[in-house]
């Protein structure tokens, strides 16, 4: 039995990191991803038809896909999540900031690339 009374002892797996690696594997782990949402946020910004939401202070990124010519941009993104979701390559959520459908990344595997997120922002436009 634990603290949780019959659930798994889930805090092992976290004390059993701490004991090998210190706490210098987790700080790393969250550095990566907060820089890695620094970066993506350029990524886009760089991009013709892409908007951010605002400059990303950690490693959540909210952007769109912007086209002229489109009269419903927030049908028009949830279009092309679906579709991205359909494809299976990625998956990302979607999130309304003020009446506006903007996409939603969650950068949390520190194992993610710069070119993965390219590859995403290829199969989005």
């Amino acid at each position: 039995r634990t603290f949780e009374c019959t659930k798994y002892m889930m805090s092992l797996k976290v004390f059993t990191l701490l004991h090998l690696y210190g706490e210098e594997v987790f700080a790393a782990a969250v550095d990566q991803v907060y820089d890695l949402g620094q970066k993506f946020a350029k990524m886009i910004a760089k991009r013709l038809n892409f908007e951010l939401s605002m400059e990303p202070e950690c490693n959540i990124v909210c952007f769109r896909v912007v086209k002229n010519g489109i009269s419903d941009l927030n049908a028009f993104n949830l279009h092309i999540r679906q579709q991205l979701l359909e494809k299976g390559h990625f998956y990302i959520v979607q999130t309304t900031l003020r009446d506006k459908v903007y996409l939603r990344t969650s950068l949390m595997n520190p194992l993610t690339t710069e070119q993965d997120l390219t590859i995403l922002l290829d199969e989005l436009q």
